[in-house]
């Protein structure tokens, strides 16, 4: 999980790449908790996040003529979008398994929404992946960071680290 920190953060002092960096980064963020959120209400939130990023994004992009991660994105017949950007923003909040690295906007937001994102993305019965193999998880222990998940007729014991939600 990423804690609030000061490339995360918005401010007047950032220099306009990283605000276009983070801006991209919370709209990753935004989509992640559209797709793992059971309510109704986070999803339209997320959707009303992720729209107001993207506009954000694009007049950024379109004034400054700079690559982004929206491969919808285009100036005339010129593309926006960066695939190699896109890779590397997405690995960067997914990382290789384990819970994704939110980015929260401060301390109070990272306590607000910090358990909620873990325990939605750990949500029981969601289908996961340990390596190759695709099951379900049937228990977690977040105190040992550990989760139960039913492969088949097994039921296998491992580290949250090394599993990685399907999404």
């Amino acid at each position: 999980m990423e804690s609030y920190n000061q490339e995360a953060r918005k401010s007047r002092n950032q220099k306009f790449y990283e605000f276009f960096i983070v801006l991209q980064k919370e709209y990753i963020v935004a989509e992640l908790r559209k797709k793992i959120y059971p309510d109704i209400t986070g999803k339209s939130k997320s959707d009303e996040i992720m729209a107001g990023k993207k506009k954000k994004v694009f007049d950024m992009a379109m004034k400054n003529r700079i690559g982004t991660i929206f491969p919808d994105m285009a100036l005339g017949e010129m593309s926006l979008y960066d695939e190699k950007l896109r890779i590397k923003l997405y690995r960067e909040i997914y990382g290789d398994g384990g819970l994704p690295n939110f980015i929260y906007r401060d301390k109070n937001q990272e306590d607000k929404l910090g358990k909620k994102d873990r325990n939605c993305y750990w949500m029981l019965g969601a289908e996961v992946r340990i390596g190759s193999d695709v099951g379900s998880l049937q228990e977690v222990d977040f105190d040992k960071n550990i989760g139960y998940i039913k492969i088949g007729k097994s039921v296998l014991e491992r580290d949250l680290q090394g599993v990685s939600r399907i999404l």
